[in-house]
């Protein structure tokens, strides 16, 4: 399975046409994006669904993906479909929780390490968007739902790391898994921050690439594990 995840030219079409939209996110040519952004989860999808990825456990993280792509078609107008896009990337998260936990964990102190991790991440993350939240009164309807949406996404993460701690999870899947979820965190934090705390030139760049490579390697270290 692991050579094959590469192998497929589908693999190589997901990351052609996902370089298609950094570029045009960094040039911001809206109008490509509105091709670029949901092609690239749509390649991805195929790439998923032609290694198997449609049968057991793997069904939920097939889900995740596809509302993924239903939240990057709801944040091509954010300004219009915000909530929807978070809403859909909310179900997408709970789906992938389902299919890291569809497997035992053998718990031991060792556990405590992701755990206190999570916590604090949760910590600086959350003074960081929350404080930038509390500073706009406009944006204060949106903190209860960004508080919801972290501690789902952080919950995403501890799920990934404990796939460590987890006897059928090889290794290397759950090393992927949990790479794709922290660079996950990494992008919605980042977005987070540009549209609450201060927009950055280069947000939406970083946000696009770190969300992709998350996707990747969640969907891949699934594949290794179910596949």
């Amino acid at each position: 399975m692991q050579a094959l995840l590469t192998a497929s030219p589908w693999f190589w079409i997901a990351l052609l046409v996902m370089a298609a939209d950094w570029i045009a996110t960094g040039f911001q040519a809206k109008a490509v994006r509105y091709i670029t952004k949901p092609a690239a989860l749509i390649a991805l999808i195929i790439w998923f669904s032609v290694l198997g990825g449609w049968r057991g456990a793997l069904v939920w993280f097939g889900l995740g993906l596809v509302f993924s792509l239903l939240g990057d078609i709801f944040l091509l107008k954010p300004e219009r479909a915000f909530i929807l896009g978070l809403a859909a990337f909310l179900t997408g998260h709970l789906c992938y929780i389902i299919g890291f936990n569809s497997r035992p964990i053998v718990w031991n102190a060792v556990l405590l390490i992701p755990i206190i991790a999570v916590v604090v991440i949760a910590l600086l993350v959350g003074r960081h968007v929350l404080g930038g939240i509390n500073r706009d009164a406009t944006n204060r309807s949106m903190k209860i739902p960004v508080i919801g949406y972290m501690a789902v996404i952080l919950l995403m993460l501890l799920s990934a790391a404990a796939c460590f701690f987890r006897p059928a999870w090889p290794v290397q899947a759950a090393t992927l898994s949990t790479l794709g979820a922290a660079s996950f965190l990494a992008s919605d934090s980042l977005l987070a921050s540009d549209r609450f705390v201060r927009p950055r030139s280069w947000a939406n760049l970083a946000v696009m690439i770190t969300y992709h490579v998350g996707q990747i390697l969640i969907a891949a270290g699934a594949l290794l594990a179910f596949g």
